[in-house]
Parts: C-alpha cells; sequence; structure tokens
C-alpha cells in the first residue's frame, strides 16, 4: 500500500484533471509554483494547513475529500 503522500498527491492529480486544470495553473490559483505543486502530486512533500485550504477552494471540494482514496471505496 502507498503513503499517505502518494495517495494525497495521486488524489490531487485526479481532481485537477477533472477540473481540466494544469498544474500551472493550479499551482497558480493557490500561490505556489508549479515543480512544488508537481512535487506534491508524486508525493514527494507534503502541504501545510494553510496550502491544502487553498487547494481544496481552488478545487472546489471539501478538505476531506482530498483524503478519499480508491482504496477506501
Amino acid at each position: 500500500m502507498s503513503n499517505l503522500k502518494q495517495n494525497f498527491g495521486k488524489r490531487i492529480q485526479t481532481i485537477r484533471k477533472s477540473k481540466n486544470l494544469t498544474q500551472e495553473k493550479l499551482a497558480e490559483k493557490i500561490g505556489l509554483d508549479t515543480p512544488n505543486l508537481s512535487n506534491i502530486e508524486r508525493g514527494k512533500h507534503f502541504v501545510s494547513a494553510e496550502t491544502l485550504e487553498k487547494i481544496s477552494t481552488a478545487l472546489e471540494v471539501p478538505e476531506n475529500e482530498l483524503f478519499t482514496f480508491d482504496y477506501m471505496k
């Protein structure tokens, strides 16, 4: 089983793509640079509470939706 950072990153990527957003566009909306967002999506880095809230707002999903991983369904 993958770790939390990898699952979280994959979930952000899935939601972002479903909303037809590029990494560049999402990064711009949340005030990060694209390489940092890429590292989050690849599970290399995790986010602060503030960034979590920004991602949730930008993707228009509740925070807990970002932690709804496929294996949990």
